[in-house]
Protein backbone atom coordinates (compact mmCIF):
# COMPACT_ATOMS: atom_id res chain seq x y z
CA UNK A 1 0.00 0.00 0.00
CA UNK A 2 1.62 3.22 -1.17
CA UNK A 3 2.19 6.30 0.96
CA UNK A 4 -0.14 8.17 -1.42
CA UNK A 5 -3.05 5.86 -0.59
CA UNK A 6 -2.37 6.27 3.13
CA UNK A 7 -2.63 10.03 2.69
CA UNK A 8 -5.73 9.88 0.47
CA UNK A 9 -7.52 7.37 2.71
CA UNK A 10 -6.69 9.44 5.79
CA UNK A 11 -8.08 12.60 4.17
CA UNK A 12 -11.26 10.77 3.18
CA UNK A 13 -11.69 9.31 6.68
CA UNK A 14 -11.30 12.73 8.31
CA UNK A 15 -13.67 14.35 5.80
CA UNK A 16 -16.38 11.69 6.14
CA UNK A 17 -16.25 11.74 9.93
CA UNK A 18 -16.19 15.54 10.07
CA UNK A 19 -19.21 15.94 7.78
CA UNK A 20 -21.09 13.12 9.49
CA UNK A 21 -20.51 14.50 12.98
CA UNK A 22 -21.26 18.09 11.92
CA UNK A 23 -24.70 16.99 10.67
CA UNK A 24 -25.34 14.81 13.70
CA UNK A 25 -24.72 17.62 16.20
CA UNK A 26 -27.24 19.81 14.33
CA UNK A 27 -29.93 17.52 15.70
CA UNK A 28 -28.78 14.25 17.35
CA UNK A 29 -32.39 13.21 17.94
CA UNK A 30 -33.36 13.50 14.26
CA UNK A 31 -33.41 10.13 12.50
CA UNK A 32 -32.43 11.67 9.18
CA UNK A 33 -29.23 13.04 10.76
CA UNK A 34 -28.52 9.68 12.40
CA UNK A 35 -28.89 7.81 9.11
CA UNK A 36 -26.51 10.21 7.36
CA UNK A 37 -23.95 9.93 10.16
CA UNK A 38 -24.02 6.11 10.26
CA UNK A 39 -23.75 5.95 6.47
CA UNK A 40 -20.52 7.97 6.48
CA UNK A 41 -19.25 6.28 9.66
CA UNK A 42 -19.44 2.83 8.07
CA UNK A 43 -17.58 4.00 4.97
CA UNK A 44 -14.89 5.53 7.21
CA UNK A 45 -14.63 2.29 9.20
CA UNK A 46 -14.10 0.38 5.95
CA UNK A 47 -11.23 2.70 5.03
CA UNK A 48 -9.72 2.48 8.53
CA UNK A 49 -9.91 -1.30 8.38
CA UNK A 50 -8.22 -1.22 4.97
CA UNK A 51 -5.30 0.83 6.30
CA UNK A 52 -4.88 -1.42 9.35
CA UNK A 53 -4.78 -4.78 7.61
CA UNK A 54 -2.62 -3.59 4.70
CA UNK A 55 -0.16 -2.18 7.24
CA UNK A 56 0.00 -5.39 9.29
CA UNK A 57 0.11 -7.44 6.06
CA UNK A 58 -0.50 -10.91 7.49
CA UNK A 59 -1.61 -13.43 4.80
CA UNK A 60 -4.48 -14.93 6.81
CA UNK A 61 -5.55 -11.61 8.29
CA UNK A 62 -5.55 -10.03 4.83
CA UNK A 63 -8.21 -12.42 3.54
CA UNK A 64 -10.55 -11.90 6.50
CA UNK A 65 -10.05 -8.15 6.81
CA UNK A 66 -10.46 -7.64 3.08
CA UNK A 67 -13.96 -9.06 3.41
CA UNK A 68 -14.61 -6.71 6.33
CA UNK A 69 -13.44 -3.77 4.19
CA UNK A 70 -16.15 -4.43 1.61
CA UNK A 71 -18.75 -5.42 4.24
CA UNK A 72 -18.77 -1.98 5.89
CA UNK A 73 -19.42 0.11 2.73
CA UNK A 74 -21.93 -2.48 1.48
CA UNK A 75 -23.78 -2.27 4.80
CA UNK A 76 -23.73 1.53 4.69
CA UNK A 77 -26.05 1.55 1.67
CA UNK A 78 -29.13 0.72 3.75
CA UNK A 79 -28.57 3.86 5.81
CA UNK A 80 -28.29 5.96 2.64
CA UNK A 81 -31.56 4.37 1.52
CA UNK A 82 -33.26 5.14 4.85
CA UNK A 83 -31.94 8.70 4.74
CA UNK A 84 -33.63 9.24 1.35
CA UNK A 85 -36.76 7.37 2.41
CA UNK A 86 -37.21 9.66 5.41
CA UNK A 87 -36.94 12.69 3.12
CA UNK A 88 -39.66 11.23 0.91
CA UNK A 89 -42.08 9.85 3.51
CA UNK A 90 -41.13 11.64 6.77
CA UNK A 91 -39.92 10.11 10.01
CA UNK A 92 -43.48 9.52 11.22
CA UNK A 93 -44.22 7.08 8.39
CA UNK A 94 -40.77 5.46 8.34
CA UNK A 95 -41.00 4.20 11.93
CA UNK A 96 -38.17 2.86 14.06
CA UNK A 97 -39.65 -0.64 13.70
CA UNK A 98 -39.56 -0.42 9.91
CA UNK A 99 -36.01 0.94 9.99
CA UNK A 100 -34.90 -1.92 12.24
CA UNK A 101 -36.48 -4.53 9.96
CA UNK A 102 -34.78 -3.09 6.87
CA UNK A 103 -31.43 -2.87 8.66
CA UNK A 104 -31.61 -6.48 9.91
CA UNK A 105 -32.52 -7.75 6.43
CA UNK A 106 -29.63 -5.84 4.93
CA UNK A 107 -27.17 -7.03 7.59
CA UNK A 108 -28.12 -10.62 6.73
CA UNK A 109 -27.72 -10.01 2.99
CA UNK A 110 -24.32 -8.36 3.45
CA UNK A 111 -23.19 -11.09 5.87
CA UNK A 112 -23.65 -13.60 3.06
CA UNK A 113 -20.38 -12.26 1.64
CA UNK A 114 -18.60 -13.95 4.55
CA UNK A 115 -20.59 -17.15 3.98
CA UNK A 116 -19.69 -17.26 0.28
CA UNK A 117 -16.02 -16.67 1.09
CA UNK A 118 -16.12 -19.47 3.67
CA UNK A 119 -17.82 -22.18 1.59
CA UNK A 120 -16.41 -21.48 -1.88
CA UNK A 121 -12.64 -22.03 -2.24
CA UNK A 122 -10.53 -19.09 -3.40
CA UNK A 123 -13.42 -16.61 -3.24
CA UNK A 124 -11.02 -14.09 -1.71
CA UNK A 125 -7.30 -14.43 -2.34
CA UNK A 126 -4.24 -12.23 -2.78
CA UNK A 127 -1.93 -12.35 -5.82
CA UNK A 128 1.85 -12.10 -5.93
CA UNK A 129 1.62 -8.29 -5.96
CA UNK A 130 -0.38 -8.48 -2.70
CA UNK A 131 -3.57 -7.26 -4.35
CA UNK A 132 -6.93 -8.88 -3.50
CA UNK A 133 -8.59 -11.07 -6.10
CA UNK A 134 -12.23 -12.13 -5.80
CA UNK A 135 -13.93 -15.14 -7.33
CA UNK A 136 -16.89 -14.54 -9.64
CA UNK A 137 -19.39 -15.87 -7.07
CA UNK A 138 -18.24 -13.43 -4.39
CA UNK A 139 -18.03 -10.45 -6.76
CA UNK A 140 -21.31 -11.25 -8.55
CA UNK A 141 -23.24 -11.48 -5.30
CA UNK A 142 -21.82 -8.18 -4.10
CA UNK A 143 -22.64 -6.50 -7.40
CA UNK A 144 -26.21 -7.83 -7.40
CA UNK A 145 -27.13 -6.70 -3.89
CA UNK A 146 -25.27 -3.42 -4.42
CA UNK A 147 -27.12 -2.58 -7.62
CA UNK A 148 -30.44 -3.70 -6.16
CA UNK A 149 -30.04 -1.28 -3.26
CA UNK A 150 -28.78 1.64 -5.35
CA UNK A 151 -31.66 1.12 -7.78
CA UNK A 152 -34.09 1.43 -4.86
CA UNK A 153 -32.33 4.60 -3.74
CA UNK A 154 -32.51 6.13 -7.21
CA UNK A 155 -36.23 5.29 -7.45
CA UNK A 156 -36.78 7.16 -4.17
CA UNK A 157 -34.60 10.01 -5.48
CA UNK A 158 -36.77 10.21 -8.58
CA UNK A 159 -39.93 10.46 -6.49
CA UNK A 160 -38.41 13.20 -4.35
CA UNK A 161 -37.30 15.06 -7.48
CA UNK A 162 -40.85 15.02 -8.88
CA UNK A 163 -42.18 16.65 -5.70
CA UNK A 164 -40.28 19.87 -6.34
CA UNK A 165 -42.33 22.43 -8.24
CA UNK A 166 -39.60 25.03 -8.67
CA UNK A 167 -36.93 24.39 -11.30
CA UNK A 168 -34.25 25.87 -9.04
CA UNK A 169 -34.95 23.26 -6.34
CA UNK A 170 -34.92 20.52 -8.96
CA UNK A 171 -31.51 21.65 -10.17
CA UNK A 172 -30.14 21.67 -6.62
CA UNK A 173 -31.51 18.19 -5.94
CA UNK A 174 -29.65 16.87 -8.98
CA UNK A 175 -26.50 17.18 -6.84
CA UNK A 176 -27.97 14.63 -4.44
CA UNK A 177 -28.80 12.24 -7.29
CA UNK A 178 -25.30 12.74 -8.70
CA UNK A 179 -23.79 11.88 -5.30
CA UNK A 180 -25.71 8.58 -5.21
CA UNK A 181 -24.44 7.68 -8.70
CA UNK A 182 -20.89 8.53 -7.64
CA UNK A 183 -21.07 6.31 -4.55
CA UNK A 184 -22.55 3.58 -6.72
CA UNK A 185 -19.54 3.73 -9.03
CA UNK A 186 -17.11 3.45 -6.11
CA UNK A 187 -18.81 0.26 -4.92
CA UNK A 188 -19.25 -1.24 -8.40
CA UNK A 189 -15.73 -0.28 -9.42
CA UNK A 190 -14.31 -1.94 -6.32
CA UNK A 191 -16.01 -5.24 -7.11
CA UNK A 192 -14.93 -5.06 -10.77
CA UNK A 193 -11.39 -4.11 -9.79
CA UNK A 194 -10.90 -7.12 -7.52
CA UNK A 195 -12.79 -9.50 -9.81
CA UNK A 196 -11.24 -8.53 -13.14
CA UNK A 197 -7.78 -8.05 -11.65
CA UNK A 198 -6.56 -6.04 -14.62
CA UNK A 199 -3.32 -4.09 -14.06
CA UNK A 200 -4.47 -1.02 -16.03
CA UNK A 201 -7.85 -0.91 -14.28
CA UNK A 202 -6.12 -1.29 -10.90
CA UNK A 203 -4.18 1.89 -11.65
CA UNK A 204 -7.19 3.84 -12.94
CA UNK A 205 -9.84 2.83 -10.39
CA UNK A 206 -8.20 4.32 -7.24
CA UNK A 207 -8.10 7.67 -9.05
CA UNK A 208 -11.73 7.50 -10.17
CA UNK A 209 -12.82 6.39 -6.70
CA UNK A 210 -11.84 9.83 -5.43
CA UNK A 211 -15.25 10.99 -6.69
CA UNK A 212 -16.43 9.75 -3.29
CA UNK A 213 -15.11 13.06 -1.91
CA UNK A 214 -17.32 15.40 -4.01
CA UNK A 215 -20.14 12.86 -3.65
CA UNK A 216 -19.95 13.21 0.12
CA UNK A 217 -19.89 17.00 -0.14
CA UNK A 218 -22.90 17.07 -2.49
CA UNK A 219 -24.84 14.82 -0.13
CA UNK A 220 -23.83 16.95 2.84
CA UNK A 221 -25.20 20.07 1.15
CA UNK A 222 -28.47 18.28 0.58
CA UNK A 223 -28.68 17.15 4.20
CA UNK A 224 -28.08 20.67 5.47
CA UNK A 225 -31.07 21.80 3.45
CA UNK A 226 -33.28 19.11 4.97
CA UNK A 227 -32.19 19.51 8.62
Amino acid sequence: MSILLYIVYSIMIILFLFLGISILIRGPQKRINQMFFIFLLLIALGLINNIIYRTIDDPQLNIIMNQVSIFFPSLSIVFLFLFNLIILKSDKIITDKLKLILIIIWVILCSMLFVIAAIIPDSVTFNTDNNPEWGWEFASYGLIIGQLSFTCILIVNGQIYKRFEHEELKKKYLYTIASVLMFDWVLVGNFINNWWSNDIFRQIFPITSLIAIPACIFLYIGVKRET
